[in-house]
């Protein structure tokens, strides 16, 4: 049985499925913050992802983040608004990272969302969609 997080997040994956990469409005965090806002009606990160349209501008809203919310990393930052998931197999609506696969990320991660058997991350031409690893992190979004 699917729950209404699950046909919320659905939905909204099937929409945007072709949508590509784009610095601010569709990039891999803003991404996956707005899954989160799909499934229980706000982000997790929502007042730090404004604000930037291009990868210099990522980078300066990055570091502005580190430094006003003292956390070490985004990771740290996840961890504290969210349970990391001891797991390699996350339950669908799960928030996933992974180590960026090139040196041109903002972010040492790429961040995406669980959707059953695969991860979907943000790609050039559309959604990206890729099995769990034992490298990857993840969070639930359940507040309890």
């Amino acid at each position: 049985m699917f729950s209404d997080w699950d046909i919320r997040l659905a939905k909204w994956i099937d929409a945007i499925r072709n949508k590509p990469f784009q610095w601010g409005p569709h990039d891999c965090i803003t991404f996956a913050n707005n899954a989160a806002i799909q499934m229980r009606g706000y982000g997790f990160a929502d007042e730090f992802l404004d604000g930037y349209s291009t990868q210099h501008g990522a980078m300066i809203k990055y570091q502005r983040f580190l430094r006003k919310s003292n956390y070490a990393d985004l990771i740290d930052g996840l961890d504290d608004r969210l349970t990391r998931l001891n797991t390699n197999h996350a339950p669908r609506g799960s928030i996933s990272a992974q180590v960026a696969k090139n040196e041109n990320n903002v972010l040492p991660f790429c961040f995406g969302i669980s959707i059953g058997k695969h991860i979907a991350f943000v790609g050039d031409n559309g959604l990206v969609l890729e099995y769990p690893s034992e490298n990857m992190l993840y969070w639930s979004l359940s507040d309890g």
